[in-house]
């Protein structure tokens, strides 16, 4: 007897993570409907195509819809099996503050009520950024409390909220797991996000920040994301960390990667005063400048992970950062 497919529903489909998730479903048999926008924003998804040669598109439903509008795409979810919710507004951006606010809090809330309604399980992708980060402090893992400091981001306290959603829903009877990945690599064409990392240094910029942070690879976080699902392990926070290194280490692999001269000047001291300086004046203007002063603050920072939760899951191996850092560079 023929073995049914399992349907999956994903938001953030045109998105880094969500694009990767999608095809990385593909492959393991699943059918799936996908939320965007727009069907006309799917380039960027397209280019992945060669990297999942076992995936079936032709298994994917494209709906369009607003994270703010359930009516757009409430009634999709009664025939799906499982939720990954990957839709998320990143920025660094003062201006963008009241967008995060919007898709990554409020719109959580809406998939969140909607799998109460439904009795669907859900599993969404949040951020170490949700965990907060304060001043000395080095070791953050599953358990640590949340702190409110300067150092948090606009997109932290969104996530942060969002989070605070889902746990919201737990109680309320929801199944639910989350993951909580580092600072993302993986191929992706668009400079956004952690996608500036490789353009940066293939544009041959000098500076580096000085802090350190926990970095993962893409497919480490979709395949997270579906073992959490496929072992029923709701009700619990993971961290997808691979490797806790430096910015600059990170940096120059993928110089020595693109064949390119990696940064060597530090910012720190008067010199990230003066672009922190320059980076507000420059957002309070609306003048484009390659740093937001937000991302400056979190750079600097020396931030390691440690996941206690990782043995709950049996299915689940990290690959290595190296390799993350490889695929990215063949892709470009």
């Amino acid at each position: 007897m023929k073995t049914l497919k399992k349907n999956a529903f994903v938001t953030g489909a045109s998105g880094f993570v969500g694009a990767h998730l999608i095809y990385s479903l593909l492959e393991k048999g699943y059918r799936v409907t996908a939320l965007v926008r727009s069907k006309n924003n799917l380039a960027s998804f397209n280019t992945l195509t060669k990297l999942y040669p076992e995936a079936v598109t032709t298994d994917i439903t494209w709906i369009e819809g607003d994270l703010l509008s359930p009516e757009d795409w409430l009634g999709f979810l009664a025939s799906t099996d499982v939720v990954f919710h990957a839709a998320a507004v990143v920025s660094f951006l003062a201006k963008d503050k009241q967008q995060m606010m919007n898709t990554n809090v409020q719109g959580t809330a809406h998939i969140v009520d909607a799998c109460l309604q439904l009795g669907k399980p859900l599993v969404y992708v949040s951020s170490v950024a949700a965990l907060g980060r304060a001043e000395g402090q080095v070791a953050v893992n599953e358990t640590t409390t949340w702190k409110d400091t300067d150092h948090n981001t606009a997109y932290a306290i969104s996530k942060h909220l969002a989070e605070r959603e889902v746990w919201r829903g737990v109680e309320e009877g929801l199944s639910a797991a989350v993951v909580c990945p580092g600072i993302i690599l993986g191929p992706w064409p668009k400079n956004t996000g952690s996608g500036q990392i490789p353009a940066l240094v293939r544009k041959k910029l000098p500076f580096y920040p000085v802090g350190e942070n926990g970095f993962t690879g893409v497919r480490d976080v979709v395949g997270m994301m579906i073992a959490m699902y496929e072992e029923s392990c709701y009700g619990h926070k993971i961290l997808c960390v691979t490797e806790n290194v430096s910015y600059r280490e990170v940096l120059n692999r993928f110089a020595s990667g693109f064949d390119t001269t990696p940064p060597k000047i530090a910012l720190n001291g008067w010199l990230l005063s003066v672009f922190y300086t320059i980076s507000r004046l420059s957002e309070y203007m609306g003048i484009p400048f390659p740093f937001p002063s937000q991302g400056l603050k979190s750079t600097s920072l020396k931030t390691r992970y440690f996941s206690v939760n990782l043995p709950l899951l049996k299915t689940f191996k990290h690959r290595s950062l190296s390799h993350s850092i490889e695929e990215t560079i063949a892709f470009f």
